[in-house]
């Protein structure tokens, strides 16, 4: 199974497997993953899973969304 690595200055703070169709990210308590940090907008991301590919959509956060230092609207 699929999992997000939540990290931090090379540090891994959590995992979370990614066992739905669909996963928020974001400040607020609605997200599917809460991150309580201020570089993170209340809703700021989600990826979608389609067919065997997981897509990452920034949601119009304040911050951005970054792959590989590299900002992106979806990857």
């Amino acid at each position: 199974m699929a999992k997000l690595i939540l990290t931090f200055n090379k540090q891994v703070i959590k995992e979370y497997p990614f066992a739905k169709d669909s996963i928020t990210m974001g400040r607020q308590e609605d997200n599917t993953i809460v991150i309580d940090n201020l570089a993170v907008s209340g809703d700021h991301a989600r990826i979608d899973k389609l067919g065997r590919q997981d897509i990452l959509t920034d949601v119009q956060s304040t911050n951005g969304t970054s792959v590989k230092d590299q900002k992106v609207v979806s990857h």
